[in-house]
């Protein structure tokens, strides 16, 4: 398996908060086993769950599933 590093990263919401995009990295040493970015849905409808908009509650269901992936998952 090759390995690789991420050089630079950064996550910047358009408004305040949070916002409904996520970034995932996930690795040990020597190398990084799984990179996503996570375009979370605008929620229009004005619910919130749990304090998080529909759409980030999806982008954070998404991102716990890929930061719980063994290594080597294909």
């Amino acid at each position: 398996m090759s390995r690789w590093t991420i050089a630079e990263q950064a996550q910047v919401p358009k408004g305040t908060g949070c916002g409904e995009d996520r970034l995932v990295v996930t690795g040990d040493e020597p190398g990084t086993w799984c990179a996503a970015v996570i375009d979370g849905a605008t929620d229009k409808s004005g619910r919130t769950y749990e304090g998080l908009s529909g759409g980030a509650l999806a982008a954070e269901c998404l991102a716990a599933t890929l930061r719980n992936l063994a290594p080597g998952t294909t």
